[in-house]
């Protein structure tokens, strides 16, 4: 569990989640189907990218802040934090808006395809990656979350290894000090003196 709540573990989390919802709002979310007495191309694939406008630029920012958490002091890592929990609601919000409403969402995309805007007989079938992208969405805002609670915790960058350099500078003796035991011990050997015996 402790690795799990790691800094390192909830920012791969939260980018993997964000690309996650990017790389599905590239793939078709629904596919519109129209008389086909009007169009010769009945049915129009439309990408998730393309009515859910708005998925893919705050699922970035999200990547985006959660990386730069991983290298900011504990006080901007939680800025930062809170900014991956305000780009997720972002992108629930859009993908919510668009399950409200694929008709309204589509209905620019099939305008171009068919040259035809708001048929009525136009029927949409809607896949399952939607749902798939809200729940990524859900995810990434949870982990966001959580890092705003631990970013509290993560030691400052460099902080660890700073100190451990710090602690080592003090055991680890002068170079004075070492100059003045070698001309001691060459002082020893020319007076006759085994400078390895106490």
């Amino acid at each position: 569990m402790k690795r799990l709540l790691s800094k390192s573990t909830l920012v791969v989390l939260a980018v993997a989640f964000a690309l996650g919802c990017v790389a599905l709002t590239t793939q078709t979310w629904l596919v519109a189907t129209v008389p086909s007495t009007a169009v010769q191309t009945p049915d129009i694939p439309v990408q998730g990218s393309q009515m859910a406008t708005g998925v893919t630029a705050f699922a970035l920012v999200a990547a985006a802040a959660a990386l730069a958490a991983a290298i900011s002091r504990p006080v901007l890592a939680r800025i930062c934090s809170a900014l991956i929990v305000v780009a997720s609601i972002a992108v629930v919000l859009n993908i919510v808006s668009f399950l409200g409403n694929p008709a309204g969402a589509a209905a620019t995309k099939i305008g171009e395809a068919t040259g035809i805007q708001g048929g009525d007989d136009t029927q949409l079938a809607i896949n399952a990656l939607p749902s798939i992208a809200l729940v990524l969405a859900i995810a990434m805002g949870l982990v966001g979350v959580v890092m705003v609670i631990r970013a509290g915790l993560w030691a400052r960058t460099g902080g660890t290894g700073a100190r451990f350099e710090r602690a080592g500078a003090k055991t680890r003796p002068s170079s004075t000090h070492r100059k003045d035991e070698a001309i001691d011990r060459w002082d020893d050997l020319s007076v006759g003196k085994d400078p390895t015996v106490d």
